[in-house]
């Protein structure tokens, strides 16, 4: 298994944390040993949900000045939002918190923020975590009209960076309805996008969502090649 995975989304609001939580549960479910990690959160009110989230289907054994070490009020891009604050991100902050969190041989899910061509910094977006942690790469995309171009231009970023793309997960976000080119997307983006392969389509969660480990699991297990993302 790999040290570690960057879950990275082609926009906002695509369910990268929803898909990061539900990795989180299979790898517990299945003995191993796992840490979160949110660099950056914006939109704090105060608290930096999406962290907390991830954080608790990791165990919630980590500090959270560790598990994300960036959090803003401002919801926008982290450069942005930074700069709202008279702060800005430090690479090298980033890199420490990455290595407390693996030590000892951990498994750690990285979330990014936004898309792969979010600005974190001057010299900085989302995607350059993949190179700056030496992370493969989960792309997570919508599954509606527009996700075909939207998909294959972030991967392609990706791949300008060096990152290893382990695969694409189209999710099925909450009031996207599936429209007459749904059963067309998979098809196509695994048509341009080979030899990195479309690993599933998560559909919406049920409401109340399950709560147990091994529910939590089974929800992407049934649906998404986890597997191949792992491994």
């Amino acid at each position: 298994m790999n040290r570690g995975l960057l879950v990275v989304g082609t926009d906002t609001g695509v369910g990268k944390t929803v898909i990061s939580t539900l990795l989180l549960a299979v790898l517990r479910k299945r003995g191993a040993r796992v840490a979160a990690f949110k660099p950056v959160e914006t939109g704090c009110d105060p608290d930096p949900m999406d962290a907390i989230m991830l954080s608790e289907a990791a165990g919630a054994s980590d500090p959270l000045d560790v598990v994300c070490p960036y959090r803003f009020r401002l919801p926008a891009a982290p450069e942005a939002a930074a700069r709202a604050e008279g702060r800005t991100i430090d690479p090298d902050r980033l890199e420490e918190c990455f290595a407390k969190l693996s030590a000892g041989g951990r498994f750690v899910l990285v979330e990014a923020a936004g898309g792969a061509g979010t600005p974190y910094a001057p010299d900085m977006l989302g995607l350059d975590l993949a190179r700056l942690l030496d992370l493969p790469v989960l792309l997570v995309a919508r599954a509606v009209l527009g996700t075909v171009g939207q998909t294959l231009v972030a991967l392609h970023a990706v791949q300008s960076v060096g990152a290893l793309c382990a695969g694409i997960v189209l999710s099925r976000v909450p009031g996207a309805v599936p429209g007459p080119e749904d059963p067309t997307n998979v098809p196509l983006i695994e048509a341009h996008a080979a030899p990195v392969p479309v690993l599933g389509v998560l559909p919406r969660l049920p409401e109340p969502a399950p709560s147990s480990i091994e529910d939590l699991a089974a929800l992407i297990e049934d649906h998404v090649d986890v597997d191949r993302i792992l491994r």
